[in-house]
């Protein structure tokens, strides 16, 4: 019998985050803000953006735990293989741990009209939860069933949960994702 407490997860998504892709303001400190609030507002229990699970620091690669042995026995670290990326980096890795979406991302221009209306409704439920995604293109967006799910929170903007929808901001960003998911193709 599985405790309420323990999190068993077949499938799920490691979104690494290198330092010098961080620049001021933190963007992995926006995304974790951002999912706080997705949370809260339930957006993420309602399917239109990847649960997630948790977040990470790696840290203590020097150790001699995460040694491990190649082919040949000389001692490999997780910097030699999966985080290979960050091996010159400052300060250690950070990642999300993210649901697994198994479906592929959004094709543009098939997008059909019922896919067009859930991604208005997606990013209705975003602006409801008082977050301005910012970077609204097709590489963000899956199709999930009758969803279309929405990812990567980095540059979002979260307003206080109390404040006015800036509705400016809003029509923005309506505006950036019908440029482009169909019109941009289309003029360039």
């Amino acid at each position: 019998m599985q405790n309420d407490h323990n999190l068993r997860v077949s499938k799920a998504d490691l979104k690494k985050m290198p330092p010098r892709a961080v620049p001021l303001p933190d963007r992995f400190a926006n995304e974790l803000k951002a999912y706080n609030r997705l949370l809260q507002t339930n957006v993420c229990e309602n399917g239109f953006v990847p649960r997630p699970y948790g977040w990470f620091i790696f840290t203590g690669f020097d150790d001699p735990y995460w040694q491990t042995k190649q082919n040949g026995g000389l001692p490999a670290s997780p910097y030699d293989e999966w985080l290979k990326d960050f091996k010159e980096e400052m300060r250690s890795p950070r990642a999300l741990l993210l649901e697994w979406i198994e479906t592929p991302r959004l094709k543009t221009p098939k997008i059909t009209a019922d896919q067009f209306r859930c991604i208005f409704k997606t990013l209705e439920e975003l602006h409801r939860a008082r977050i301005m995604h910012r970077d609204v293109s097709p590489r963000q967006f899956f199709v999930r069933g009758s969803k279309v799910v929405i990812t990567d929170f980095d540059a979002a903007i979260i307003s206080p949960p109390d404040s006015d929808v800036d509705m400016v901001a809003t029509t923005m960003e309506v505006r950036d994702a019908l440029w482009n998911l169909f019109l941009k193709e289309e003029y360039m």
